[in-house]
């Protein structure tokens, strides 16, 4: 292997590694965003359980809205953890 071949491969090297940090970096920040998230959908469903429904059909959409947030909130704790 000649030094120019040598001194590529090293290059290459460096660049995978930045490119590593960065992706580590997004994940990291990702990861945050996503708790974030998480933590208003559940003040938000908080307070959407905390509506005095004035008729059937509004208990019935406050009920399936509070059963989307939830699933929500559990699919998420599955991704970019």
């Amino acid at each position: 292997m000649t030094d120019e071949e040598i001194s590529n491969l090293r290059q290459s090297a460096r660049e995978g590694w930045r490119y590593a940090d960065e992706l580590e970096q997004e994940r990291k920040r990702l990861t945050g965003e996503a708790a974030v998230m998480r933590s208003l959908l559940r003040r938000c469903n908080a307070v959407l359980l905390n509506i005095e429904p004035e008729s059937a059909a509004e208990h019935e959409a406050i009920g399936e809205l509070s059963d989307a947030v939830e699933r929500a909130i559990g699919e998420a704790k599955g991704t970019l953890l």
